[in-house]
């Protein structure tokens, strides 16, 4: 009888590979609205896309790579090995992570509904390390919904993706076909959702400010602040020392835990 060979696996190291090109084209915007993908590297952020079953088109990992390679096939999911250069030319960082995928980017909508809770609205945050850290705080805190006008970085940067260690699967961004600040607070007049400026020399202290049962808190450039589409209570965290302002992921943060603590009660979770 005779016996049965296998194939040995293959494991992608060339430079020329198409897998790579296509996995370069998602550093960048263009590449990622022409592909429809976006890249998720890490365990922390691959692990909470598949706890929240988000589509997945390709996965790569290291050679030696165990549990999470079976995580992933046990999902049905093909898994392509690499070795430790390759991956980390797909995610151009000195030392690549154990596994690599490419997540799809949802479709854009016009149909929004808000309920109850806090939604956060990023109003042309530019950097995407400050969306990534306000994304995991959003989700920490407990909002209910996050949304984005034009200008603001590019959710599905890697960058963003990273600094949100996972929120972004938990807490996905309401992806809108018309993000100007004009359209999202028509929608908020019309659902009777109130509006939260949060503005560096507000009418209103933060610590007394009392919060609506639904509000949306937008979050503005740090030096443009937040567009005169939004009009709402004017919101401001008082500072007793010299600096002149906070930067808008740490003062985001502190909005965050101020709702929280105020409405949700922190202390009786």
């Amino acid at each position: 009888m005779a016996t049965l060979k296998l194939m040995p696996e293959v494991v992608l190291s060339s430079r020329a590979h198409p897998l790579l090109k296509l996995g370069r084209s998602l550093h960048e915007t263009k590449g990622r609205r022409e592909q429809g993908l976006f890249l998720i590297e890490g365990t922390n952020a691959f692990g909470a896309a598949l706890e929240a079953r988000w589509p997945l088109r390709e996965v790569f990992a290291l050679e030696s790579e165990r549990e999470w390679v079976g995580k992933a096939q046990s999902r049905g999911l093909k898994v392509h090995r690499a070795t430790r250069e390759w991956l980390g030319a797909m995610c151009d960082l000195q030392t690549p992570p154990p596994i690599v995928a490419w997540g799809e980017i949802p479709p854009n909508t016009s149909r929004l509904a808000f309920g109850d809770g806090l939604i956060i609205v990023l109003d042309g945050i530019s950097d995407p390390g400050n969306v990534g850290t306000i994304w995991r705080a959003a989700h920490a805190l407990g909002a209910s919904a996050m949304v984005c006008t034009h200008g603001t970085a590019d959710v599905w940067n890697p960058k963003v993706v990273r600094g949100a260690a996972g929120s972004l699967f938990a807490l996905p961004p309401l992806a809108l076909r018309d993000d100007s600040p004009a359209f999202l607070a028509r929608v908020f007049a019309e659902q009777n959702v109130d509006i939260v400026r949060a503005d560096a020399h507000g009418m209103t202290a933060l610590n007394e400010f009392v919060w609506p049962r639904r509000a949306a808190l937008v979050l503005g450039h740090e030096r443009r602040g937040v567009s005169d589409e939004f009009q709402g209570a004017s919101v401001t965290i008082p500072l007793p020392g010299q600096a002149e302002s906070l930067n808008v992921a740490m003062a985001g943060t502190i909005f965050l835990w101020e709702w929280a603590r105020t409405t949700v009660t922190l202390g009786a979770r």
